[in-house]
């Protein structure tokens, strides 16, 4: 579920029994990490083995009850040089995008293009009226959005600018948004119910517009006591806001909360903000997202002086702009752009576009099923898909299974392929880029570690390649699941058995 935010558990301290908050936890890990763990010590002849000193970095309180699962395999010749439990089959969390992205790759190719059409079925007459509906067809492009643009509605206003240059002024007709590439569950039934507001739970559609949220910043009142002030990008009436928030005193401590009901597009905003605190901006998930695709489109022609007579609408058939169709325009995405996005900040929309574009790709539509089954193909053909368990492609599913061995065999197995190179290029850098932009930062893996981490309560994980001291380069996975304390403590023993592999201990 992690992208650029991370939940956190708290701590339990061995000895003191205490619970600490986040900022003790950092702490706690820089004293493990300078006391090298001595909770239990090996004789010192056993430290000059890698095994034994993985063996000791995982011999924690923090671990004791959990499952652990360790690979580490070397590249060049495939000899295994480091093994804790491999064949356990774990819950993946983030760490399944390395399957959907590296199938992706696969099946799509890495000069893959998603395009988005937008065309017509009528005609313009004179005095510029477009007689007939205007058409916008998607296949899952999930970077319609303000991140590579100027603003969330920039794409848009390029449509209403090359309109505009046709000569358009009116559509008698309807915006109708063709999104019968993908079906419309819009979300996985094993995904949690009480986070899908959660920008991490956005909705899955052929047309994707904005991450599929709308982001919510909320400012301090002009007085205490005054409402926050609320402002909404992109602006739009698809959702209706109901404000309840106040303004608080400067010492007091924010606690703004957002709630919007299943299958509505009402948001509630609660809490307080403290008088001269930051602005706070959080992202809150639409219900149908192919209309507020179209919805946000409408109103953006409308402000750039397209008068338009219809609505925004949704077809249920697919439209086929090759009978009786006027292009109007076509917008495409690479692939690549799209699969950096997933594995270095862990966006979960875009894998699971991922999926449902490889299910349309390989068997005609766009549904989980059919976009699991092409996964599950492809992991055979690797060689890894004995008793593996699927449920998403983001890995938001708590039912998503692997081991370390079957992991390390598939990003083996991606390393030999034509599209080693560029697959492994789409991966967070130790102590550069994505989620592991403050991690190894210290570290002599620093820019020579190229992985996806994963979290969900009680897991945490951490596969992918990188280059030992001596020059050789292994494929690793270490995977955490029920462990105690905070995924801060499991982040340092991850690095940590990284840095002990690395100088070849």
């Amino acid at each position: 579920m992690e992208f650029e935010r991370h939940s956190s558990d708290t701590h339990t301290s061995l000895c003191l029994k205490i619970t600490y908050e986040m900022r003790i936890d950092c702490l706690f890990c820089l004293l493990l990490s300078c006391l090298n763990f001595p909770f239990t010590r090996c004789p010192a002849e056993d430290l000059n083995t890698l095994q034994s000193k993985v063996e000791q970095l995982i011999s924690i309180p923090q671990l004791a009850d959990a499952s652990v699962g360790i690979r580490f395999v070397r590249l060049s010749d495939g000899k295994t040089v480091l093994d804790v439990n491999p064949s356990s089959k774990l819950i993946l969390a983030s760490n399944t995008k390395l399957i959907t992205t590296g199938v992706a790759l696969v099946i799509l190719g890495k000069e893959y293009q998603f395009p988005t059409l937008v065309w017509t079925d009528g005609s313009i007459e004179a005095g510029g009226v477009l007689k007939g509906d205007l058409i916008v067809q998607g296949s899952g492009d999930p970077n319609i959005s303000g991140r590579f643009e100027s603003s969330p509605t920039a794409i848009f206003e390029r449509w209403a600018d090359i309109l505009r240059k046709k000569g358009v002024k009116k559509i008698e007709g309807n915006l109708i948004g063709d999104d019968t590439a993908f079906d419309r569950e819009w979300s996985n039934p094993n995904w949690p119910e009480e986070q899908l507001t959660s920008w991490y739970c956005a909705q899955v559609s052929a047309l994707t517009f904005n991450d599929n949220c709308i982001d919510y910043t909320v400012r301090p009142g002009t007085k205490i006591g005054h409402s926050l002030q609320v402002i909404t990008s992109p602006a739009t009436s698809y959702q209706m806001t109901r404000n309840i928030s106040k303004t608080k005193g400067a010492v007091s401590r924010s606690a703004i909360w957002f709630n919007r009901p299943k299958n509505s597009n009402r948001v509630t905003v609660g809490g307080s903000h403290p008088a001269g605190g930051l602005p706070f901006t959080e992202p809150i998930t639409v219900h149908n997202p192919s209309l507020f695709f179209v919805h946000v489109l409408h109103e953006t022609l409308v402000r750039k002086g397209i008068e338009i007579t219809g609505k925004p609408v949704l077809t249920d058939k697919p439209l086929d702009p090759l009978r009786g169709g006027r292009s109007v325009e076509s917008f495409t995405s690479p692939l690549l752009d799209t699969l950096r996005i997933t594995n270095k900040r862990s966006q979960n929309l875009f894998a699971e576009v991922l999926l449902k574009a490889l299910g349309r790709h390989v068997h005609g539509h766009g549904t989980r099923t059919n976009g699991l089954s092409a996964v599950t193909a492809v992991l055979k053909e690797a060689g890894v898909n004995d008793g593996i368990e699927l449920l998403d492609g983001s890995g938001l599913a708590r039912g998503n299974l692997m081991s370390p061995d079957q992991m390390t065999q598939w990003l083996f197995w991606l390393h030999k392929q034509p599209i080693g190179g560029a697959f492994r290029g789409t991966l967070a850098i130790a102590g550069v880029d994505g989620t592991l932009s403050e991690r190894f930062g210290t570290s002599p893996l620093k820019g020579k570690l190229f992985a996806k981490t994963g979290y969900l309560n009680k897991v945490s994980t951490l596969s992918g390649y990188m280059s030992a001291q001596a020059g050789e380069e292994f494929v690793f996975s270490i995977l955490f699941n029920n462990f105690r304390g905070s995924n801060a403590v499991m982040k340092s023993v991850q690095e940590q058995i990284c840095e002990a592999a690395y100088a070849g201990e």
